[in-house]
């Protein structure tokens, strides 16, 4: 059966911007069972190694997941997002204080340059906004390219 506009399944779906639904996904972002999430926790520790002293940029930080426990671990870490409730849950977490926490949109350009940033990590594709940034123009956002 062809997809035709008007069915009662299109009316369940509600399309909202990006950052809304970022925003509305807050809430639930840190107990629900993504498995991408759960991949992703099983992964990076090892790659990203030993962090103590480094500086990182936690670019698409959302709820603090990496950045708090970076910080804990001995980084000095910078998060950026630009979901405004994300950041609220993640400064609101034990250990969130050691972390600088930045409202951001990554599709932009950062206006104050950061300190020298030795890892970055980049948020997952999971939005188009996130998408488009890559290694390389992550370091145009954090204005140092």
């Amino acid at each position: 059966m062809e997809f035709e506009p008007g069915l009662a399944s299109e009316r369940l779906i509600e399309y909202l911007p990006t950052k809304e639904g970022y925003d509305r996904w807050a809430a639930i972002y840190d107990a629900e069972e993504n498995p991408l999430i759960l991949l992703e926790e099983m992964h990076l520790p090892p790659l990203l190694g030993d962090v103590r002293d480094l500086a990182i940029a936690d670019l698409g930080g959302g709820t603090g997941r990496h950045a708090v426990r970076l910080a804990a671990a001995g980084a000095r870490v910078t998060a950026l997002d630009f979901s405004d409730v994300m950041m609220a849950r993640a400064r609101g977490k034990p250990g969130g204080e050691r972390v600088e926490f930045i409202a951001h949109d990554l599709t932009r350009r950062l206006r104050a340059k950061p300190a020298r940033c030795e890892v970055s990590r980049l948020a997952a594709a999971a939005s188009d906004e996130a998408a488009s940034v890559s290694g390389r123009s992550a370091a145009k956002v954090l204005g140092m390219s």
